[in-house]
């Protein structure tokens, strides 16, 4: 009868505060109790209630910063991560300062065969292959000049960490944000780089053409999640496959 309580007060329970194990209401957690022989106020929270803004039971708590040389606020990002074991509680991360989408590659060195000098490679081997002798023995001499060959004339490394839609202006202002950290060369960043992405979403827009190669198109929309994969339904009618099983059963 109570399921549609946000919140629910029993009075006059008659309840000790050590034995509330007695007070249980299903679908509610108990929040306060004031616990006596006589009286005794037990308060409850229905258990799918959930705070409006956040859409959790609790609320964060509130994150006062101060201002900058420019007066104005420290831009702050929050953060709820998930309560802690057997507890109501939610731990809140504050992260102060301006934070940018960076794309993190790993440091993991990859050969760039796009700019390989194949030349160098080819001249390479046919000068020192003739040293090898051609038996199973000498496979990993093989490997070896292979290897040898490949780090001579292919470039080996990883892909830089960058800010995605940055240039050279965006480049100056993160410079000059590193070294006086204005709030005021931050938002301009932060506005110069919106705008880089808005244009770039526009170019790649217009540029959608299906008329003569769509792979680029059909690129772009696998990424956006657009793309379904389509189904084709059999060319092969159920009485074609009675038909077939009828003359096999003949013969």
């Amino acid at each position: 009868m109570f399921k549609d309580a946000d919140v629910l007060a029993i009075q006059e329970t008659h309840v000790p505060s050590d034995k509330t194990s007695r007070l249980r209401v299903p679908g509610f957690n108990m929040v306060d109790y004031k616990g006596h022989a006589k009286h005794g106020l037990a308060t409850y929270v229905n258990q799918n209630t959930k705070e409006q803004r956040w859409g959790t039971t609790t609320s964060p708590d509130l994150c006062f910063v101060t201002r900058d040389n420019d007066n104005q606020p420290l831009r702050v990002s929050r953060q709820i991560l998930p309560k802690f074991p057997k507890s109501q509680h939610k731990p809140v991360v504050i992260d102060i300062g301006v934070n940018f989408p960076r794309i993190n590659n790993p440091e993991m060195p990859r050969w760039n065969l796009r700019k390989a000098r194949w030349v160098d490679f080819t001249k390479y081997m046919k000068e020192n292959i003739n040293r090898i002798p051609p038996t199973p023995k000498t496979y990993s001499r093989f490997v070896k000049l292979i290897k040898k060959a490949a780090v001579l004339a292919i470039l080996r490394g990883h892909r830089q960490n960058y800010i995605p839609c940055s240039n050279k202006e965006c480049d100056s202002l993160l410079h000059e944000y590193d070294q006086s950290g204005s709030e005021l060369t931050a938002n301009r960043l932060m506005s110069l780089l919106d705008e880089e992405r808005r244009n770039r979403w526009l170019a790649a827009m217009e540029e959608m053409d299906y008329t003569h190669s769509s792979r680029k198109s059909w690129s772009l929309l696998r990424k956006l999640g657009a793309v379904h994969p389509s189904k084709k339904a059999g060319c092969v009618a159920a009485i074609d496959i009675s038909f077939l099983l009828h003359q096999t059963a003949k013969n």
